[in-house]
């Protein structure tokens, strides 16, 4: 079993977080959206991006980077490339 962080905790990235689990992966699914972690948690569903895709129990959720991406022995990304490019521009 690899532990896997995924960065991103849109469609994608939940679909992803839910195939990487069901395969026997230690899975934690960042997202930057305190609301959006918050409802995660408690629902084990993105309600507003795949609803009705359930999610294990044990898939962890996070708004702390680190605690994402220190410790696992791969992670993956899944943000749009427009709004990550955009936000690497406003802080040149």
């Amino acid at each position: 079993m690899a532990k896997v962080g995924v960065i991103g905790a849109g469609s994608w990235g939940i679909a992803l977080a839910k195939l990487l689990r069901t395969n026997g992966n230690e899975v934690t699914v960042w997202s930057i959206v305190e609301e959006e972690v918050a409802m995660l948690r408690r629902e084990h569903e993105h309600i507003d991006k795949l609803p009705g895709v359930k999610l294990p129990e044990d898939v962890l959720f996070t708004t702390d980077l680190k605690e994402a991406i220190v410790g696992k022995e791969f992670w993956r990304y899944h943000l749009y490339l427009q709004e990550a490019l955009q936000k690497v521009w406003q802080d040149m």
